[in-house]
């Protein structure tokens, strides 16, 4: 797939560029290095349980492929964890976003790369969204619907989504902030100092 700069035309400002934040990378590296080895000492100990169970119970005579198939629960689990966020980390780090004066342009996808060019003209909202590793670490992701795609693209897990999505605001409307109307987190009600100011 092409560069998003290759489809910039020459007319067109880059406004803000950006990727996946450096922070998703670590706060989620970190909370899989935690998480991962407790998960294998629990699925240990289940197995550890069954076969005492069974053992004790006397109900089925263990022979040592039941056993070496109950020990093995733990690291199947462990490579099927591991396998998940191998995946997650290859799709992120292939998602790419620029902001023109005109466009945004949304490409992402590792075993199945995709392109997004969305006219700001389009518009209808934006929404910026934080997870609570994003709240700590300052990424989240932006939530752009447009009246000409009938959807909405995300941008994922960038860093400051509120920059981001102030930022599409103010191209999208270039009036300056104290006159263009004030964004309000989605069912959210206008703010009576706001409203009288």
């Amino acid at each position: 797939m092409a560069s998003l700069h290759d489809s910039v035309r020459p007319e067109e400002r880059v406004v803000r560029e950006g990727g996946v934040a450096a922070c998703y990378y670590y706060s989620n590296g970190l909370a899989a290095l935690v998480l991962a080895p407790l998960g294998v000492a629990v699925l240990w100990l289940v197995s550890v349980a069954l076969r005492i169970l069974l053992t004790l119970g006397g109900a089925f005579p263990l022979d040592s492929r039941i056993v070496g198939l109950l020990a093995l629960i733990p690291w199947l689990a462990l490579l099927d964890v591991l396998g998940w966020l191998a995946y997650r980390f290859l799709e992120a780090s292939a998602a790419r976003y620029v902001l023109t004066d005109s466009r945004l342009l949304a490409s992402g996808g590792f075993f199945a790369p995709s392109s997004t060019d969305l006219p700001l003209s389009g518009i209808r909202d934006v929404r910026a969204t934080q997870p609570l590793l994003g709240r700590a670490f300052n990424y989240g992701s932006v939530i752009v619907e447009s009246a000409e795609t009938l959807g909405q693209t995300l941008l994922r897990y960038v860093s400051d989504p509120e920059g981001w999505a102030a930022d599409i605001e103010a191209v999208h409307d270039p009036r300056p902030a104290d006159v263009r109307p004030s964004v309000q987190p989605h069912g959210a009600t206008p703010s009576p100092l706001r409203a009288s100011a």
